[in-house]
């Protein structure tokens, strides 16, 4: 079950009870495929972004090789974008 929480964090609790609390770097919503797709870190390791999707707003899963693909260049785009790097200021 995931909940989003204050400055743009994300509880993550497990099937076994235990709970993860991610940063969300950005996420945007793929309005064909239904999905809201996450790209996330621990905040000891910034550099480590892990995507994820969520289809209901209360889990993730992981994407399937075109989802990826598609989030691969999303998140080109948020890193190289020089309009995206200066809203990010």
């Amino acid at each position: 079950m995931i909940k989003e929480l204050e400055n743009n964090e994300m509880s993550i609790t497990r099937e076994d009870g235990t709970e993860d609390i991610v940063k969300i770097l950005f996420y945007y919503e793929n309005e064909e495929r239904k999905k809201k797709f996450y790209f996330l870190y621990e905040e000891d390791k910034p550099e480590d972004v892990f995507v994820m999707a969520s289809e209901d707003g209360e889990s993730l899963m992981t994407l399937t090789d075109e989802e990826m693909a598609e989030a691969e260049e999303m998140f080109d785009t948020y890193m190289n974008d020089p309009k995206i790097a200066e809203a990010k200021k």
